[in-house]
């Protein structure tokens, strides 16, 4: 098999895995590159020692420096595992995610503040660099950060570039991809080899791209050459699966291929070198696997590799001149003999059968699967989501997607798909998927007669089974979207929602606004508003019509949002809520003005406050259900009205749900949606699978372990009850 064809074929590996048989252990030997660390520091939780989210590792002062995201701190850790102290907190950090050292201070990257704090290794904020924005010296999403002594190299992933600082803090310039050549698809890391080259990870490109800069004195900017890139989608020594943390020491790049569950090491010049690290084939399993590897550091001094894990909550510590002796070369065909395990949904949406515009026998659940660049979509007749088709696979033609995550279905049946890294909406028409179901139950009872029967009733089996099968892949009938910033443009669009209800539902509905479909143009920090054809929905201004667009400025304000990651429509009022990650908050807005109405929740651990808030969803009694996948819980809160019995807010009710690998247990719990049977679907994120649970949290089953996972599931079908 050659390298050209490896694109196709990994992809068609990720959607088929469970098709393999036999036993996990019997593929070892092709795969031998499981080094014991040193030690494992870490565990989820809030105390000294424990992370929520550890997105940055560096190495200083005979100890490990580690980016705590969601609790808001940076925890130094000495080189024996013990805690030493903690640098910042929440009124100085958001979410730090990147680290860098250099002249006794410490360089932050402050991802939800979209800033590089600065502090003294006492924990003294020294001083700010950078704010939210486009221009020379402004950030969006920083989420990596480097230093050669000189100057700040920062991984600017909401702009798409590297944005260069002096070390004091001054703008230096930035490195775009256009400007080479190139095309950046999410900044994510950087390096440098501290005297004149630079290293990024293209992440969705799937490639790391290397640059040589010079500068004279006095500093003022660099000079940047492109030098050289390399890598491609897969799994072959070389190739990646999304590289987001790098790091340079003792002559070698060490890359976290994140959905490849491994390491790489490259020379100072690209040349492959060495792998180690595998998946997990147990829940929390370490001793040299890694699970979703994010960040990497390497200390020539203390012979020390550090590998953090964000979805364990841990940081590995190895000894590197141990990897180099141990590991041997991979062979190629170790891929095709692993097992590759993912991750399993991001966003949900139930489409509702009284929600179409013609006959529908159940409720329609889509989930969105970032891993496999895949939609999936179940029918909700039984207890257990019973799997309809799946569609798309990783690319940039129609039809293709890269990094999918929100997903919604008008009363057409047409699911409008927000294609996050190739910044654009993708609409299929699901009508005839959702009749074919039905014919594909007929097919399966029609096996059970033979064929000679069944054509002295004139029905061709073979005939009547192509059509189904057909049926079960929706067209592409509508694209649009770019990269930007101007109406019509994204920056990682990664949810969206539609009003089906008929117009006299709600007072404040127009009969227009069934065709509309709301967007959420993440890093733009705004909801966008389209017609059912793609074009901007016009709303009158003093300057006459303008895009209909809501947010569109970060901050924490009243209207303002900050990482908006879900929102859903009300079936009750006028109004619908729109999730914050970094402002830990939800916030409700009319859904034909685009009005600020109110917001609720706030940063915390406690009752009615959130970690990381990431996926909502309304029941037929207007509560909403809020995942916090920081907390690893679900909330529950219900609204409040005038006497007049406008809606005014919503209070907070209950929670369910902990840390943990059993059934009832989440880690990282991602999407949710509710049914018309008032059953609550979980996407599970991190222990890939979906959970069914009544509005109480008792668990009802799960699903999806049999789709991307040879595993069973743990429940049989039952009855609902």
């Amino acid at each position: 098999m050659t390298r050209s064809m490896l694109g196709f074929v990994s992809g068609l590996l990720f959607i088929c895995s469970s098709a393999f048989g036999g036993e996990l252990a019997q593929h070892e030997a092709p795969y031998p590159n499981i080094i014991k660390p040193i030690r494992t520091i870490g565990g989820y939780g809030t105390a000294s020692g424990k992370f929520s989210d550890p997105y940055g590792v560096a190495f200083g002062d005979h100890s490990l420096f580690i980016a705590d995201c969601w609790n808001h701190r940076v925890q130094q850790i000495s080189l024996d595992g013990k805690h030493v102290t903690d640098i910042g907190d929440k009124s100085s950090l958001s979410c730090p995610v990147g680290i860098a050292l250099a002249h006794n201070e410490l360089y932050v990257a402050d991802r939800g503040g979209h800033k590089v704090r600065v502090f003294s290794y006492d924990g003294t904020l020294v001083r700010t660099i950078g704010r939210f924005g486009r221009k020379d010296g402004e950030l969006n999403e920083p989420l990596g950060i480097a230093t050669d002594g000189h100057f700040l190299f920062v991984a600017d992933s909401g702009n798409n570039r590297v944005t260069i600082f002096t070390i004091d803090g001054k703008p230096a310039g930035v490195v775009e991809a256009d400007a080479f050549g190139l095309s950046f698809n999410e900044v994510s890391s950087v390096a440098t080899n501290g005297k004149d080259t630079l290293y990024v990870t293209d992440t969705q490109n799937n490639r790391i791209v290397a640059f040589n800069y010079f500068h004279q004195d006095p500093i003022t900017a660099p000079y940047v050459q492109r030098f050289k890139e390399w890598g491609e989608y897969g799994s072959y020594p070389g190739s990646f699966a999304e590289p987001v943390g790098l790091a340079y020491g003792a002559g070698k790049l060490m890359v976290a291929d994140l959905v490849n569950h491994r390491i790489q090491v490259f020379g100072e010049k690209g040349e492959y070198l060495f792998t180690f690290g595998r998946h997990p084939v147990h829940h929390h399993e370490g001793e040299g696997r890694v699970h979703y590897p994010v960040a990497v550091a390497i200390d020539p001094e203390s012979d020390r590799a550090a590998v953090c894990e964000a979805f364990e909550n841990r940081c590995q510590l190895f000894a590197l001149s141990a990897l180099e002796k141990s590991v041997v070369d991979v062979n190629d065909s170790a891929w095709w003999d692993k097992y590759p395990f993912f991750h399993y949904g991001r966003r949900l949406k139930i489409a509702l059968a009284q929600d179409f515009a013609f006959d529908v026998s159940s409720d329609i659940l889509a989930m969105s699967e970032p891993d496999t660049h895949q939609i999936v979509v179940f029918d909700l007749s039984g207890v257990r989501p019973q799997r309809i088709t799946s569609f798309g696979g990783m690319g940039s033609n129609v039809g293709e997607l890269k990094g999918p995550h929100g997903v919604g279905m008008n009363r057409y049946a047409e699911m409008f798909v927000t294609d996050t890294f190739n910044n654009r909406v993708q609409v299929f028409d699901l009508s005839n998927t959702i009749r074919a179901r039905s014919l594909s139950s007929a097919v399966e009872k029609l096996k059970s007669i033979d064929k000679q029967t069944l054509s002295t009733l004139g029905i061709n089996l073979d005939s009547v089974s192509k059509k189904a099968t057909e049926g079960l892949n929706p067209p592409v009938v509508r694209t649009w979207g770019s990269r930007g910033t101007a109406p019509g443009e994204f920056n990682g669009p990664s949810s969206g929602s539609a009003v089906k209800d008929k117009p006299s539902a709600v007072s404040c509905l127009k009969p227009e606004m069934v065709e509309w479909a709301f967007i959420g143009d993440t890093r733009n920090n705004r909801i966008q508003v389209f017609n059912r054809d793609g074009s901007p929905v016009m709303i009158p201004s003093a300057d006459g019509p303008v895009p209909f667009i809501i947010g569109g400025k970060q901050g924490n304000g009243p209207g303002e949002l900050n990482l908006p990651t879900d929102l859903i429509h009300s079936r009750k009022d006028c109004a619908f809520f729109v999730v914050e990650a970094f402002n830990q908050r939800v916030s409700a807005f009319n859904p034909t003005t685009g009005e600020y109405l109110f917001s609720f929740g706030q940063q915390g651990v406690g009752e009615g406050q959130f970690m990381a808030p990431s996926g909502i969803a309304t029941d037929m009694q207007n509560n909403l259900y809020v995942t916090d996948q920081g907390a690893h819980k679900v909330s529950i809160w219900s609204p409040e009205r005038n006497e007049a019995g406008k809606l005014t807010g919503y209070r907070y009710v209950d929670r369910w749900g902990e840390y943990g690998v059993d059934d009832g247990k989440f880690l990282y719990p991602q999407g949710i949606a509710i049914d018309s049977k008032n059953r609550v679907y979980v996407m599970d994120f991190g222990n890939h699978r979906g959970q069914v649970y009544e509005p109480s949290g008792k668990f009802i089953t799960n699903f999806g372990l049999e789709e991307l996972q040879p595993i069973e599931a743990t429940l049989p079908v039952e009855t609902f009850k």
